[in-house]
């Protein structure tokens, strides 16, 4: 794979979301360089991150842009795609009150009765989709 696929593929993705307005970031090796202003190394994939609330909306326009999900074993907030050589990791940010609403339930569960499920606790009311504290 060579940075003008990986840098095409970027472009391809920029404009893919922009046009549907889901916000994203660039961050990993490629925008350090983006920053220097060179490539600095060779790179295995693209990072981005996008909010977690946009995830389906973002795997469904990957799907219609021909990538294909690849998740790996132990996935916890990102997952993996790929379209021809390149690959593609995105990760899924939670807003900040979501993030204290997962501490708050990690500290008042009882040892062992919290089961996490992606960034959120099974057992907690306010960190379920829909509830105030999910939302932005």
């Amino acid at each position: 794979m060579t940075e003008t696929e990986q840098l095409a593929a970027l472009a391809r993705i920029h404009d893919l979301l922009e046009v549907h307005a889901v916000e994203y970031w660039l961050f990993g090796g490629w925008a350090v360089d983006f920053h220097a202003g060179s490539v600095m190394r060779p790179h295995d994939d693209l990072d981005v991150a996008v909010w977690l609330e946009d995830h389906k909306a973002f795997a469904e326009l990957l799907a219609a842009d021909e990538w294909e999900h690849e998740p790996q074993v132990g996935e916890d907030g990102y997952t993996g795609y790929r379209r021809g050589q390149v690959r593609l990791e995105p990760a899924f940010l939670a807003p900040v009150r979501i993030a204290a609403c997962i501490r708050r339930c990690a500290r008042a569960a009882p040892t062992g009765r919290a089961v996490r499920s992606g960034t959120t606790f099974a057992r907690c009311a306010e960190c379920t989709p829909g509830s105030s504290a999910f939302r932005r």
